[in-house]
């Protein structure tokens, strides 16, 4: 909370009037947040342009000075069912449907309150949102007229951050990235060069830009972290005993590692647990799931939708003819390794089938090595990763393919 009396605007992330509700009740609760000229904005959500309703109350003068800014949102927590993946029928409508209805919000409010709670982030004052807005956008060109949006977008982090710390430090989940990856001014010199190159309009790059990304990107959050690593969990332990082996210390030196910095994960992929295995220790230990590279033949109905909310990058084999797929490519990874994001892919590329190493393919490690180089951001670890098996479940499965 600010050390000075000055006004405070409330920006609120509320999908439903009664989220609204909860939250206005929660800042009458809360007497050092009462304060009688206070103001409370929806922004919804950035990737949705919730910055609208802020950027009409300051072109208005309807905020002026230096009023703290004050993120406040609703979370809704899995039932354990959810997250042990014990109910079929409770764990399919949690992936379908993220967050709950207003229905379902108002019969949960009322029969399981300890399922609800509001998240405070950090707050800031204008003007310190103003230097960093001048640091970031406003050195790549970017005018002033949208700081509306960056506002939003440091709520919408902060709001993150603090939702985390409620969950658990594994939920480091990725937001804001159309609006992230799209609207960056270097990005979109290059989509006016490609689009000049290719003689098709930057309109028709841009949309095409955006089908690419929406098919690659991981939407990670947190009710299908739980369901995935439920999943995970159950499909690990099906075929093998129910505790997966593991070195206690290097498992403190990889949380040390990844509190300092980002890392990429390059795993050995002799069975399709690998990852799997790899992504249930960090979560059971509340380390966070790096995103994880697959391809693009995982994207079936239903497993798809649910991979990627949970993490999973979908990537095509071969796309080395299509010059937009690689540009959005290239701009994607680079926007992960900025908000340093943890990595994880198998280095072999595909299963051995054999039980033996294939060797590495570095094309994904290329693209994030010239990433590292393009954007300066130093410090990103690279970690190999040994999965070994008494027996592999896939082995009946190899020799029929043999």
């Amino acid at each position: 909370m600010p050390e000075r009396e000055t006004e405070t605007v409330f920006l609120v992330e509320a999908g439903s009037s009664f989220e609204l509700n909860c939250i206005r009740k929660w800042i009458e609760e809360h007497p050092r947040h009462s304060e009688s000229d206070a103001k409370l904005v929806v922004i919804g959500d950035a990737r949705d342009g919730g910055h609208k309703e802020l950027k009409t109350l300051m072109d208005g003068g309807d905020i002026s000075g230096d009023p703290w800014l004050q993120p406040l949102r609703v979370i809704w927590k899995p039932s354990e069912d959810v997250r042990h993946g014990k109910s079929f029928v409770n764990t399919w409508l949690a992936t379908v449907f993220e967050k709950p209805g207003r229905f379902r919000q108002k019969l949960m409010g009322g029969s399981a309150p300890d399922r609800l709670r509001v998240a405070e982030g950090q707050g800031a004052f204008l003007s310190t949102v103003r230097e960093r807005f001048d640091e970031t956008w406003g050195s790549e060109g970017v005018r002033t007229t949208r700081l509306p949006e960056f506002v939003v977008r440091q709520a919408v982090i902060a709001l993150d951050r603090a939702e985390r710390s409620i969950r658990g430090a594994r939920y480091k989940v990725a937001r804001l990235l159309m609006g992230d990856v799209v609207s960056s001014p270097s990005f979109q010199r290059d989509l006016g060069a490609l689009a000049g190159t290719l003689g098709r309009s930057l309109s028709e790059v841009e949309t095409e830009t955006k089908t690419y990304l929406d098919e690659m990107s991981a939407r990670q959050t947190p009710v299908s972290l739980d369901i995935a690593m439920g999943l995970y969990r159950r499909a690990c332990r099906s075929h093998h005993d129910g505790n997966i082996d593991y070195e206690p210390e290097e498992l403190e030196q990889l949380r040390q590692w990844m509190e300092e910095g980002p890392v990429v994960l390059l795993v050995t992929h002799k069975s399709m647990l690998d990852t799997m295995a790899v992504s249930t220790v960090l979560f059971e230990h509340n380390i966070p799931v790096p995103l994880t590279f697959g391809g693009i033949n995982l994207n079936t109905f239903g497993i798809g939708r649910l991979a990627a909310n949970s993490g999973v990058i979908f990537l095509r084999r071969a796309f080395q003819d299509n010059d937009i797929y690689k540009a959005t490519f290239r701009r994607y990874v680079d926007y992960l390794v900025e908000k340093r994001f943890s990595l994880m892919w198998a280095l072999e590329g595909t299963r051995s089938r054999t039980g033996k190493l294939l060797p590495p393919r570095y094309g994904l490690m290329n693209y994030v090595v010239e990433s590292i180089v393009r954007t300066k951001t130093h410090g990103l670890r690279f970690v190999p990763v040994s999965v070994t098996y008494d027996q592999i479940t896939e082995v009946d499965d190899y020799v029929i393919e043999q």
